[in-house]
């Protein structure tokens, strides 16, 4: 399914791609096209928010392109996009998960399939030395996430 969207030409084929990549790619493979389909995705507000949400699972991998992307959209993106860029750099700096984060990424009764917007979210939380380095939150990542592809890349944040 990834091969059929990997070089997509159309807006539409971009949104299909980043919704399937963004569980199933590699991170170089998703930045490659982001950036080689920037023109793309920034004639589109509501692409350009999409591929904004994406980068949380590429950040990775090349943490200073990411920044760049991201401080653009705050600067000259359009406003959703900016906002969605903002809070990213926002979850990443969180000290500690409060009482409304944790039943949001860790509910009482467990998903069978860890959302993907919560996976985006949770891999910029993770970004925080403080939350990544705690083990009770490592605990309840893993308990809650049981889909073998997002543990594949909660595995890789760890390392």
């Amino acid at each position: 399914m990834l091969k059929r969207f990997s070089k997509p030409s159309k807006t539409f084929e971009l949104y299909c791609y980043l919704w399937i990549a963004a569980k199933y790619d590699k991170p170089n493979r998703i930045l490659s096209i982001v950036q080689s389909r920037k023109s793309l995705w920034e004639q589109e507000p509501f692409l350009t928010r999409q591929v904004i949400a994406i980068l949380p699972r590429v950040r990775t991998f090349k943490p200073e392109v990411v920044e760049t992307i991201l401080q653009e959209q705050i600067s000259i993106g359009p406003e959703d996009a900016a906002s969605v860029a903002h809070n990213i750099l926002k979850l990443e700096s969180i000290e500690r998960l409060d009482k409304k984060l944790t039943p949001y990424l860790f509910p009482t009764i467990k998903h069978n399939t860890y959302p993907i917007a919560k996976f985006l979210i949770l891999q910029s939380i993770l970004r925080s030395k403080n939350i990544k380095s705690d083990i009770n939150i490592k605990t309840k990542i893993y308990d809650h996430i049981t889909d073998p592809w997002m543990k594949r890349w909660i595995r890789r944040i760890y390392k």
